[in-house]
């Protein structure tokens, strides 16, 4: 699938998005889903605060063809980890995602604010995807692209933010653990994850997570998406590494 991917992008990069295997992967036309999660957005005016999407030609969200049905999706999980951790986006420090897609949540985080490092930990060939359409959306602000197991993943400021929506669901056991030896690095852990993928009972593995980030001291919350077959994570570090708000 990556191959592919690779091809569909390179072969047609002014509508990348529009590609077979890359919208149904990393673009979908999701309106339905995004019409249910803009009525449940706590701040309507980050929308505001977002330039018109243009770059590869997406799929217009059908309340606001400004934007694309995934930056609403996106919107809806900062919202939920704003809630979660009470804290705005603009008050993290460091952000690593795992798993960026075509860089889409990026460019919805620093059109909201965010100012500081931002770390994706991707397969080499979406890195090359984001890396274009930061360019072509003149997305100055740095970015690290790494693999999951570069140090450059780890945060070097409080607070710590760890991002995983419908990334690490899909992995295998092998990459899962891998990561598994860094989470109590992060001040906050929030994870979007589904019933299964591959064989592997997402719903069973995230459960024992949940135990595992208790025993490290986290808060743990795991609560469904009404909206879709899916579920959400979140962790915060207990008394024991207090971050600043």
């Amino acid at each position: 699938m990556l191959q592919q991917i690779e091809v569909e992008f390179v072969m047609n990069p002014s509508k990348f998005l529009r590609q077979k295997t890359i919208a149904m992967t990393l673009h979908p036309n999701c309106n339905a889903l995004a019409n249910n999660y803009l009525e449940k957005l706590d701040d309507k005016s980050y929308l505001e605060s977002l330039s018109p999407e243009t770059v590869g030609t997406p799929v217009q969200f059908n309340k606001d063809p400004r934007f694309s049905p995934l930056t609403i999706q996106h919107l809806f999980h900062i919202n939920e980890i704003e809630r979660q951790f009470d804290l705005k986006i603009k008050d993290f420090k460091h952000i690593s995602e795992i798993g960026g897609g075509y860089g889409n949540m990026r460019r919805v985080m620093h059109g909201i604010g965010f100012k500081g490092r931002y770390v994706i930990a991707d397969f080499p060939e979406l890195h090359k995807i984001q890396q274009h359409y930061f360019r072509e959306i003149d997305l100055s602000e740095s970015t690290s692209f790494v693999d999951i197991s570069s140090d450059k993943l780890l945060p070097t400021e409080t607070p710590s933010l760890l991002l995983a929506t419908f990334s690490v669901n899909e992995m295998p056991m092998t990459d899962r653990e891998t990561l598994e030896r860094i989470y109590d690095k992060f001040d906050c852990l929030f994870f979007a994850y589904n019933l299964e993928f591959d064989g592997v009972n997402n719903v069973g593995y995230f459960s024992t997570l949940q135990s595992k980030l208790s025993d490290l001291g986290y808060k743990v919350v795991v609560y469904k998406d009404e909206f879709k077959r899916a579920w959400f994570m979140a962790a915060v570090a207990g008394p024991r590494r207090k971050y600043e708000k």
